[in-house]
């Protein structure tokens, strides 16, 4: 067995569910514009009901900014990682 801790079915089965609202929002919102887009239009694309997606984001804006933190770690990993007497540019 593994040392580190398997992720369990629920764990799983709610990233996945946060993933399949982070994906259709955006889409929705580059179609439609921000203020055009409802938290029910959301939901539906995501083929779950305003509660549920309540659970997962506290507001609509939070959607917008669901991948800043992935993409920070991102921009932190290639900084620390270059080469040595490589520039960031």
């Amino acid at each position: 067995m593994p040392d580190s801790p398997t992720v369990g079915r629920r764990e799983r089965k709610k990233a996945a569910m946060r993933r399949t609202i982070a994906d259709a929002a955006p889409e929705l919102f580059l179609e439609h514009g921000f203020e055009r887009v409802s938290v029910r239009d959301i939901a539906e694309e995501a083929d779950l009901s305003a509660t549920t997606l309540f659970a997962h984001f506290p507001t609509k804006g939070a959607l917008v900014f669901d991948r800043d933190e992935d993409v920070e770690a991102e921009l932190a990993a290639a900084v620390r990682e270059r080469l040595k007497g490589h520039s960031v540019r």
